[in-house]
């Protein structure tokens, strides 16, 4: 097992903590998310490795890098986030139900039960082999971010996405605050999800063409972000440095 308190170090002063405080601090909460994660894939017990190397990877990128997303801060249900918190979940994500991701490539573990392959599927497949992975789950994640921010959702159909998207929790949780029946959160996540999948395929950051045509909300939603974000196409690779 990894030991993460001997390898996390500080980066210096920020405005009220260093990166490996704030580590620190919300390191039980994503050894929950990631204990969930790793039940669903049949990785019970490898929670804590999984999740110091995905630390590990992260301690190594840019320093400007991890305190840019440190800085970039959002509450929900009156629990402050930031983008780092994303950017490890879904990581994390990644990590354990990828069987070619850096933690399961290394450890060829067989899951002991069905592995939860539920994604976004509007990025095509990481080669791990040549590609940084931390690095380019960022770039996917700062890309549908980007997208998601610039949409003019109304406030349920943006709490709904980030709910499941951005938090990593299910749509039929009861933590849900909210009045939206189950049915209707289903609805509205893949409503959104759509649309931001069709911008991102206008722009030629993805390959993968949506499957289904757009509903009148849907083309409401990507018609107006197109008219009013305008941005550079690009067609010879999947992803985009926002």
């Amino acid at each position: 097992m990894i030991n993460i308190q001997m390898t996390i170090h500080t980066y210096g002063k920020l405005p009220n903590e260093t990166i490996g405080n704030y580590i620190s601090l919300r390191y039980e909460r994503w050894l929950d998310y990631s204990r969930f994660k790793c039940s669903q894939a049949g990785l019970e017990g490898e929670e804590v490795d999984v999740l110091n190397t995905v630390l590990l990877d992260i301690l190594q990128k840019d320093e400007k890098l991890l305190i840019d997303l440190y800085k970039k801060k959002r509450k929900r249900k009156g629990i402050e986030y930031t983008e780092l918190d994303f950017f490890i979940l879904k990581t994390l994500e990644l990590n354990i139900t990828s069987v070619t991701a850096p933690y399961r490539a290394k450890r060829k573990v067989i899951p002991r039960g069905d592995t939860d392959l539920r994604k976004l599927k509007i990025a095509e497949k990481i080669d791990t082999d040549e590609e940084d992975i931390p690095a380019l789950m960022l770039k996917q994640f700062r890309l549908i971010n980007w997208v998601l921010k610039g949409l003019d959702l109304t406030e349920p159909e943006r709490r709904i996405f980030e709910f499941k998207y951005l938090l990593g929790n299910r749509l039929s949780s009861s933590e849900w605050i909210g009045p939206e029946s189950i049915k209707t959160r289903y609805a509205t996540y893949h409503s959104v999800l759509s649309a931001i999948h069709h911008v991102i395929f206008y722009y030629g950051y993805t390959k993968i063409a949506p499957q289904k045509e757009l509903n009148k909300r849907e083309l409401e939603l990507a018609d107006r972000f197109v008219r009013t974000h305008k941005i550079k196409t690009r067609k010879s690779n999947n992803l985009v440095n926002i």
